[in-house]
């Protein structure tokens, strides 16, 4: 019964937390295009309040490791879960790259499609020198990228091989590529994180989302990797940053640390007492690597 009452909660917080985000963009972009100004800063900026909104709610104590990048950037991922959006988004507010179900998501969808989000149909290659050609508009426009380069979320049992095709215009602009390694843990006792945490497979988001709620906390953890330099082609870059993202990268459910603390540098990281509590200083941040 507990479990069911934590879930329906923050089910409804995140609802309203989603709703009240999404009237925020479209109040906030009107208002600023009625004084014919950029809207793009103004989505993301609510995009990253809603993020940390959203880890509050579900519960996420994140850890982070290294430093994130400044805008400007080209930055790169693993995939479990849809929790990575929210992780990403409040550590390194830029615009993703997603599968284009997302856009079909029930509020979610409608946020993230005010927010910029380039959808992409991986089954259409044709599309992709398009998408690129949107990618290289938002890089010139001073914003950060996200992708994640195998494709698809996982069990994290490994990190997949990652996908070139969209690697296009870093190595286009000989531009380095921060690798970021995620990874997810559930409480002890209770539902596994490759089940609960990770999206995969067949699982569906309305059969997926009350495990994920009904978990009592969750463990996050981003190690934001020295950022891979120019590299002469797509495939060799793609290959560089997978290995960076895979000797970081911690199997859900494994408490071992030392590998991801390797690999950024062997900097501490600090994981919050409360729910994903932020501070706009990095002195400050309850998130992020100790001073």
């Amino acid at each position: 019964m507990i479990r069911l009452v934590r879930g329906l909660a923050r089910l409804m917080a995140l609802a309203l937390w989603t709703v009240t985000c999404y009237a925020a963009v479209l109040g906030g972009a009107f208002l600023l295009w009625l004084a014919r100004r950029e809207t793009r800063g103004w989505r993301l900026r609510v995009m990253q309040v809603w993020a940390r909104g959203c880890l509050r709610c579900f519960g996420v104590r994140l850890e982070v490791l290294g430093e994130p990048p400044v805008p400007p950037f080209f930055l790169t991922a693993n995939h479990l879960s849809y929790l990575d959006i929210l992780v990403l988004g409040a550590l390194s507010p830029g615009v993703f790259v997603a599968k284009s179900e997302i856009a079909r998501w029930p509020i979610f969808g409608a946020l993230c499609r005010a927010a910029n989000v380039i959808f992409i149909d991986r089954a259409r290659a044709r599309r992709i020198p398009e998408v690129n050609r949107i990618i290289a508009s938002i890089l010139d426009a001073g914003f950060g990228v996200l992708l994640f380069p195998e494709g698809s979320s996982t069990s994290g049992r490994e990190v997949r091989p990652f996908k070139s095709s969209l690697l296009h215009v870093p190595v286009q602009r000989n531009m380095s590529v921060v690798p970021v390694a995620l990874s997810y843990r559930a409480p002890p006792g209770e539902t596994p994180a490759e089940k609960s945490i990770c999206w995969w497979g067949d699982m569906t988001l309305l059969g997926h989302l009350p495990s994920l709620l009904s978990l009592t906390r969750i463990h996050a953890r981003a190690v934001f990797c020295e950022a891979v330099p120019p590299a002469a082609d797509r495939r060799a870059l793609a290959s560089a940053l997978h290995r960076e993202v895979a000797e970081a990268f911690v199997p859900p459910g494994d408490s071992t640390s030392e590998q991801g603390a390797r690999a950024a540098g062997g900097m501490e990281a600090a994981e919050t007492d409360a729910p994903a509590r932020f501070s706009s200083r990095a002195g400050d941040r309850r998130v992020g690597k100790e001073r």
